[in-house]
């Protein structure tokens, strides 16, 4: 893991209304979901909510950044085995979205898809389907019938 990674997952940003730490913290972000991707995962639970926590003091909870930051955060604490937390963290970050980006947002429909893969797995069938049915028409108007991330939503559904 790079020095600038290492560093922030041991201590919080110091400067969090700079524009640099904002880049570092996006940055150092990415790190942490690729890291958890090659087996660090020691390293990208803390360094994601590091990150995490410095786009929130910098830009506010219901910033663009500080939402991609959670949805962020959510995906690594799937990955390192925190599925219920992960899973009710995105379910606020969806909620969040919705309201300040309104539904036919890209991020709120990618949100919405994350959702809707950690509700089946995590066994609730029913809410991941309502979910997927509640999302695809959207997709398909706001992205299109041959765009990828719609043939994942039909996927999901099974259509």
């Amino acid at each position: 893991m790079s020095k600038v990674a290492h560093a922030a997952a041991e201590r919080p940003p110091r400067y969090a209304g700079r524009l640099w730490v904002l880049f570092l913290a996006t940055a150092a972000l990415s790190v942490a979901v690729i890291g958890v991707g090659i087996g660090a995962e020691y390293y990208a639970t803390p360094l994601a909510e590091r990150c995490r926590t410095g786009l929130v003091a910098a830009r506010g909870p219901d910033s663009p950044d500080a939402l991609g930051a959670d949805n962020n955060l959510a995906n690594v604490w799937w990955r390192t085995g925190r599925q219920q937390e992960a899973k009710d963290l995105l379910a606020d970050v969806l909620a969040r979205r919705e309201r300040i980006q309104g539904p036919k947002h890209r991020e709120v429909l990618m949100t919405a898809n994350d959702l809707t893969y950690f509700l089946w797995k995590l066994g609730d069938r029913e809410a991941a389907l309502a979910l997927a049915q509640r999302t695809l028409p959207v997709m398909i108007e706001v992205l299109g019938e041959t765009q990828p991330d719609v043939a994942n939503a039909h996927s999901n559904l099974g259509t």
